[in-house]
């Protein structure tokens, strides 16, 4: 059942704030809602860039020291399993959808992680790197910078799947339609 606080006409603007930010409470407590680690962003989104920009971060930081490319797809693919997991994680809901679209971005990162980093490891360099300088230099940084971006911006659908408060509506034609092109392209 949903709780709704009274207000006086002078109260108004603190209790619509409130109104909005209504919890489903059952016999146990609450229940159904994200937990943002910080109440003014509600989606974490704020937790998922510093999550991202530290997670890249200290790969540029390990690339640029030992002046090498083999972990720059490894870190890009693996952090989108780390985002998922994590807002999974936060949102302590659980409903189906969001296990099903966590569980196809972690199994699609490990397997693109492991196969970029395999190849690499094979042909021995990523050609995209030739003609710039390794090493803590501007493009070098640039293109983990945006690296980062790229990550955020991939995972907004599942972070802001995974934030829900709503209570999960049921399957439709679009969950066939994501669940049949994930499978087709996955094959």
């Amino acid at each position: 059942r949903l709780h709704r606080q009274s207000w006086e006409s002078e109260d108004r603007e603190a209790a619509t704030w409130s109104q909005t930010n209504m919890v489903m409470q059952g016999e146990g407590g609450t229940m159904g809602c994200a937990h943002p680690v910080w109440a003014w962003d509600q989606y974490n989104v704020a937790l998922c860039a510093a999550v991202t920009l530290a997670l890249q971060g200290t790969f540029f930081i390990i690339a640029a020291a030992l002046q090498f490319d083999k972990v720059t797809d490894l870190a890009g693919a693996s952090n989108f399993v780390v985002l998922a997991v994590l807002t999974l994680f936060l949102a302590d809901t659980y409903f189906l959808r969001q296990i099903l679209v966590s569980a196809a971005v972690l199994v699609w990162g490990i397997r693109l992680s492991g196969y970029l980093l395999y190849r690499v490891l094979i042909v021995g360099k990523d050609e995209r790197f030739d003609k710039m300088q390794r090493g803590f230099t501007l493009s070098f940084a640039v293109f983990w910078l945006f690296q980062a971006v790229w990550v955020l911006v991939g995972s907004f659908p599942v972070i802001f799947l995974n934030a829900t408060c709503d209570v999960d509506p049921p399957f439709s034609f679009l969950d066939a339609a994501g669940g049949i092109m994930f499978v087709v392209g996955f094959t």
